[in-house]
C-alpha cells in the first residue's frame, strides 16, 4: 500500500514538473515573438528637382535623409557615415547621429535632416534626377530616376546594440541599406508637384533597422 501510495505521488510530481516544463517553453516562446522586430529611425526622399537662377540658371535636385529616434530609442543612434547613392553617384555626410542638428549643435532643437544637392553639368554633385523640358509648369520636367538609395553605416562598422524605451536591447547590423523605388503604376520616381511654381512634394520611404538575434551583437 505505501509502495502504490510513493509510486502515485511520484507520477504526479513527473506530471506536474512536465507541465511546467511545457509552460516554461510557451512562455520563453511567447517572449522570443514578443522582441521587436524592427524600429523605423527616420526617412529617405526625393524632394524634387527645380531649376536655379542664382548663379546662372542651372537644374538642381535633392535629395534628404531625415532622422529622428527619439520616439523609440534612449539615446540618439550614431553612425560613422551615411551615403546617398544616385545613379552611381554616391555622396557622404561623415559622422552624425540621430538627434537635433544631427548631432553637430547640442544647443540645437532642429531634427536631422542631411541634405545633399546635385546640379547639372558639375561632377563634385550627384547626378539630377531630372531633365528640364519646353512643357510648363509642373510638368516641366522628365524624371529619370528609377530609384535612389541611402547607406547608414554603424560607428564601427559591426553590428550594434541600441537601448529602446521599453528596456529593450534591440540588436541591429553594422551596414542598412535603405531604397526609394519608382511605383509599380510609375515610370521614374516622381514628386507630386502643385500648380504653384516651385513646389513639390517629396516622395519618401521610411528607414528602417531590423533586428539581429542578441548573439550577432555578443550579447
Amino acid at each position: 500500500m505505501a509502495r502504490h501510495f510513493a509510486s502515485s505521488l511520484q507520477t504526479r510530481t513527473i506530471e506536474k514538473i512536465s507541465k511546467l516544463a511545457i509552460a516554461f517553453v510557451f512562455l520563453m516562446a511567447g517572449l522570443a515573438s514578443a522582441q521587436t522586430k524592427q524600429i523605423t529611425i527616420g526617412s529617405l526622399e526625393y524632394a524634387g528637382t527645380a531649376v536655379s537662377i542664382f548663379d546662372g540658371v542651372t537644374v538642381e535636385s535633392a535629395y534628404n535623409v531625415n532622422l529622428d529616434a527619439s520616439k523609440v530609442a534612449v539615446d540618439p543612434i550614431a553612425f560613422k557615415n551615411i551615403e546617398m547613392i544616385v545613379l552611381g553617384g554616391r555622396a557622404g555626410s561623415g559622422p552624425v547621429n540621430t538627434g537635433p542638428a544631427c548631432g553637430t549643435d547640442p544647443e540645437s532643437t532642429v531634427p536631422c535632416q542631411l541634405s545633399f544637392t546635385s546640379i547639372l553639368g558639375n561632377p563634385q554633385t550627384l547626378p539630377v534626377c531630372a531633365t528640364l523640358t519646353n512643357r510648363p509648369w509642373p510638368n516641366n520636367f522628365t524624371q529619370n530616376c528609377v530609384s535612389i538609395a541611402a547607406q547608414l553605416t554603424s560607428k564601427t562598422g559591426g553590428n550594434f546594440t541600441i537601448q529602446l524605451l521599453d528596456g529593450e536591447t534591440f540588436c541591429t547590423y553594422g551596414v542598412t541599406n535603405v531604397y526609394l523605388t519608382t511605383p509599380p503604376n510609375q515610370l521614374a520616381l516622381s514628386p507630386n508637384c502643385s500648380q504653384d511654381p516651385g513646389f513639390c512634394a517629396a516622395v519618401s520611404t521610411p528607414i528602417v533597422l531590423r533586428a539581429l538575434p542578441a548573439k550577432s551583437c555578443g550579447l
